[in-house]
């Protein structure tokens, strides 16, 4: 994924090694790396396992990629529509320095692919990677906040300057470290679900959740004190126990 797909490279090989180091990759545990780019980060992959898929939708970069890497499997194609039931035979794991353009779109597949999923190391601009972690009353806070961190455990392992990159970006980016948790932060039946009432009450974020919410979920929630205050600033908790009180009780 070259410049024209809005990928900015590394060129410090100590970088990349530091950036594959974030996550545990085992001899046979198997990688997706999404636009692996010029392969600076797939040569420090390899030196892990083998077991690695290259997707790539540059065919320049493919070529070069072919060469460089003979040993590997190299998929041309974007990421976000390959259906990676049709590639996986196992768990997988994710190394990317992602381009900017499909890094939210990524984190929402790698939701949706949550059951198969371990971990991941990626490299995103600074602004997603804070909204990610970001906390209720924050105007960082979103649906893909609450999802990701409710089935992962995120952290920002560092930041990296614009220097980092050829050609440099215009924004910071940061290294994003996620990891499946064990257990789900909380028990939801219908995730997908969960994902749509949140999509729709931070909609209008500045509104009270009152006027965000159907008649009939008003119905339901007439008592509680949470219906007063915008969505924005509600814990993980309260939201679900919003959801829950309309969609799980009978």
């Amino acid at each position: 994924m070259g410049r024209h797909w809005g990928q900015h490279f590394f060129w410090n090989k100590g970088l990349a090694e530091k950036i594959v180091n974030l996550i545990e990759i085992k001899d046979g545990d198997f990688v997706i790396e999404i636009g692996p780019g010029k392969g600076i980060l797939t040569e420090f992959i390899l030196k892990r396992t083998k077991n690695l898929i290259a997707i790539e939708i540059d065919q320049k970069l493919i070529i070069e990629l072919r060469k460089k890497f003979p040993e590997i499997r190299i998929m041309e194609g974007d990421f976000l529509k390959i259906d990676l039931e049709q590639i996986l035979n196992k768990n997988f794991k994710i190394v990317s320095n992602l381009p900017y353009k499909i890094s939210s779109p990524t984190l929402l597949k790698i939701f949706e692919y949550r059951k198969t999923f371990e971990e991941a190391v990626i490299v995103i601009q600074k602004e997603l990677a804070e909204r990610i972690i970001s906390k209720e009353n924050s105007k960082k806070y979103s649906p893909l906040s609450i999802l990701m961190q409710i089935f992962f455990d995120i952290k920002i392992a560092f930041h990296l300057s614009p220097g980092s990159f050829n050609p440099p970006p215009q924004v910071d980016s940061s290294a994003l470290v996620i990891k499946k948790r064990a257990v789900p932060l909380i028990n939801i039946k219908e995730p997908e679900n969960f994902k749509s009432f949140l999509d729709r009450i931070f909609n209008q974020r500045r509104k009270k959740l009152k006027n965000n919410l159907l008649e009939k979920e008003l119905v339901r929630l007439k008592e509680s004190k949470l219906i007063e205050k915008r969505a924005e600033q509600l814990s993980i908790n309260e939201l679900f126990e919003l959801y829950r009180r309309i969609y799980e009780t009978g």
